[in-house]
């Protein structure tokens, strides 16, 4: 549970970072966030799968940086990814 939490942390802060520093690509702070903490979420969990489960528990730091790496990145290509579709549809 704690892994999660920290992956979506992770998710929030990046996709936020990442529309700030890709202006054509920013959701605003609120779909920012929202597609950070998904992303976040899911990043994590598919880390997760792949190492077998491994991360189940914050026990020691090498833990801590794969989820917040996980989770970071995970963050932000949802959300970028979501703003590639709504540049899509939406011209």
């Amino acid at each position: 549970m704690e892994t999660l939490m920290l992956n979506m942390v992770a998710g929030l802060i990046c996709a936020n970072g990442a529309g700030a520093f890709l202006k054509n690509l920013n959701l605003g702070v609120l779909g920012n966030s929202l597609t950070g903490l998904l992303g976040g979420g899911l990043g994590g969990q598919v880390i997760n799968a792949f190492n077998g489960g491994a991360l189940s528990t914050l026990a020691d730091t090498p833990a801590m940086g794969t989820a917040a790496a996980s989770g970071g990145i995970g963050g932000a290509a949802v959300m970028m990814l979501v703003s590639v579709i709504r540049k899509k549809f939406t011209t």
